[in-house]
């Protein structure tokens, strides 16, 4: 659950940057890092898969559009499972962007371009046109007026065709039994601690799927851990890449 907002709290998440990995591990374990490791390999998988028509959709020298990635994890997998695609990295914290740029080894910093950006606000890039987009723990972080504002920022940067990985919290209403109960009481601490300490003024998982389905997105991949905390799903956009 990571995000950039505005309000009261600015430099909330530059403080959580020092803490965040390990208070993640504390409370979640290794579920966060496993579904950042399910986002590499279905990138993997979609990039060695066959292309939708036009050229050079996924071509490596296209990027891919990686936001709120706070520490840089998933990046560093995405980085070691596409050797050869450049990436543009996205987020509202300047502490949390300089530890993702020391996690990246130096070989691949060359790959990377940092924008420190509080969404909605647009990205200082002309017409990017990525052929991926990821966002893992991001799209939580806003309220459902917040969101549609974010995702339609975000649509636009993605090229017709491209994908869109999404890694984030089951609803607590699609699990049963005690995964339900215990989701919700995940999800209502998270919200609390976050709505603390930070701008973000989500205090619900929002429906992450409806912007997607109502714009007429084709869901190609879907993926849940075995426990039901996590959900990684992939999305393609509408459209042909022009020729």
């Amino acid at each position: 659950m990571r995000g950039s907002g505005r309000g009261l709290r600015e430099g909330g998440w530059d403080r959580w940057a020092t803490v965040y990995r390990f208070l993640e591990r504390l409370a979640l374990g290794r579920s966060l890092e496993r579904a950042r490791d399910q986002v590499a390999h279905v990138a993997g998988l979609e990039m060695a898969g066959p292309k939708p028509a036009g050229p050079e959709v996924a071509g490596s020298a296209t990027p891919w559009l990686v936001v709120g990635d706070g520490d840089g994890r998933g990046l560093a997998a995405l980085l070691e499972t596409l050797p050869e695609t450049p990436f543009v990295s996205v987020d509202g914290s300047r502490a949390m962007l300089e530890r993702a740029r020391h996690r990246i080894p130096e070989v691949d910093r060359t790959r990377v371009r940092w924008l420190q950006v509080r969404l909605p606000d647009p990205l200082p890039t002309e017409d990017l046109q990525a052929a991926g987009l990821v966002t893992t723990f991001f799209l939580d972080c806003f309220t459902p007026g917040e969101l549609t504002a974010v995702w339609a920022r975000l649509a636009s940067e993605l090229r017709p065709g491209g994908l869109w990985l999404v890694a984030d919290f089951t609803p607590p209403g699609s699990l049963q039994g005690w995964r339900r109960l215990r989701q919700g009481l995940v999800l209502a601490t998270l919200y609390r601690a976050f709505g603390w300490t930070t701008p973000m003024r989500s205090r619900r998982l929002p429906d992450l799927e409806m912007p997607f389905t109502a714009a007429g997105w084709e869901r190609t991949w879907l993926w849940r851990s075995p426990g039901g905390l996590t959900t990684v799903t992939s999305w393609r956009k509408p459209g042909r890449a022009e020729r």
